[in-house]
């Protein structure tokens, strides 16, 4: 089951549209928002990504670079779970499920 907000994730969640703009339109905010550049956050992901992708036979899976993302903003913040939750449109046991494998 998933909440009707969280469903929503691809085409209106955080990574697909507002951390794609940062990407494409203003690296700078983009390296403020995950403490990394562009350069180092796909080098980074190339490394991790086999590591934390998941594939499913029933849902899609939640892609790596948004775990990432999820993930150092986590850390570079301290955000709350539940705050990162409502942002990526991702329930909260699965935020902190994310962080903990991620890390």
């Amino acid at each position: 089951w998933v909440c009707p907000t969280n469903s929503r994730r691809v085409g209106q969640g955080a990574w697909e549209n507002f951390i794609n703009e940062l990407r494409n339109e203003e690296p700078d905010k983009f390296r403020n928002f995950h403490r990394l550049t562009l350069a180092q956050f796909d080098s980074l992901l190339a490394k991790v990504s086999a590591k934390i992708q998941r594939n499913y036979v029933v849902r899609d899976p939640i892609p790596a670079g948004l775990k990432l993302s999820l993930t150092l903003r986590y850390l570079a913040t301290g955000e709350s779970m539940v705050s990162l939750a409502y942002f990526y449109r991702i329930g909260k046991s699965t935020t902190s499920l994310i962080i903990k494998e991620t890390c």
